[in-house]
C-alpha cells in the first residue's frame, strides 16, 4: 500500500507537470483542444489517497493497548463507546478485587494462603480471575477485529482509486460502486 502512495506521489510530482507542459494538441480547425488532465483533480485524488492511508490503524497496536488496559485499544481506534464499556469493566473488576482482598485480610489475616481459604472464597477468587481474563481477551479480540475491518474498508476505498498512464493519456479515477 505504501508503494501505491509512493507511485501516486511520483506521478503527481514528475509526470503530471511534464504532460501538462507538453504542446497543446490542435484540432482539425486549428483551435487547441482542452487538456485531458486537470492538475487540481490529480492533486486532490492524491491528497485523498494519502488522507485515507493515514486513517489506517495497526491491529497489533490496538491489541497491545487493550492488553495494557481493557478499552485502550478501542480508544486508539476511535470507538469511544466500546472503549468506555471495556474501561468500566476492568475498573469495576479492580475495585471488586480490592474489596475481596480487604475482606480476606480481615477474616484470615495477612498470612493466609489460597489453601487455607474456605471453598466459597476460593471459588470467588477463581471466578473473578476468569472474569478478568475474559474481559481482557474479548477487549483484545474486539480491538484487533475492529482495526482489521477499518483497514479493509480503507483498502477498498484506495482500490477504487485507479491510475492509468499511457503515452497519450494520463488519468486518475475514482470508482464508485452501488
Amino acid at each position: 500500500m505504501k508503494n501505491r502512495i509512493g507511485i501516486l506521489l511520483f506521478l503527481s510530482l514528475m509526470i503530471v507537470p511534464a504532460v501538462l507542459g507538453a504542446q497543446e494538441i490542435t484540432s482539425v480547425t486549428g483551435t487547441p483542444k482542452p487538456t485531458v488532465i486537470d492538475h487540481a483533480y490529480v492533486s486532490n485524488q492524491i491528497a485523498v489517497a494519502i488522507e485515507l492511508n493515514s486513517y489506517k490503524k495497526s491491529p497489533f497496536a490496538a491489541s497491545a493497548f487493550s492488553l495494557l488496559y481493557a478499552g485502550a485499544g478501542q480508544f486508539y481506534l476511535g470507538d469511544y463507546t466500546k472503549g468506555s464499556l471495556f474501561f468500566l469493566g476492568e475498573t469495576l473488576y479492580h475495585l471488586f478485587n480490592y474489596g475481596i482482598r480487604i475482606r480476606l485480610q480481615t477474616v484470615y489475616g495477612e498470612t493466609a494462603s489460597f489453601n487455607t481459604l474456605n471453598t466459597t472464597d476460593q471459588v470467588l477468587i477463581i471466578s473473578s480471575f476468569f472474569i478478568y481474563i475474559g474481559i481482557k481477551a474479548f477487549s483484545m479480540y474486539d480491538a484487533y477485529v475492529t482495526a482489521d475491518t477499518l483497514n479493509q474498508q480503507i483498502d477498498e476505498k484506495l482500490q477504487s482509486l485507479m491510475v492509468k498512464v499511457d503515452p497519450q493519456e494520463f488519468s486518475i479515477s475514482y470508482r464508485i460502486g452501488f
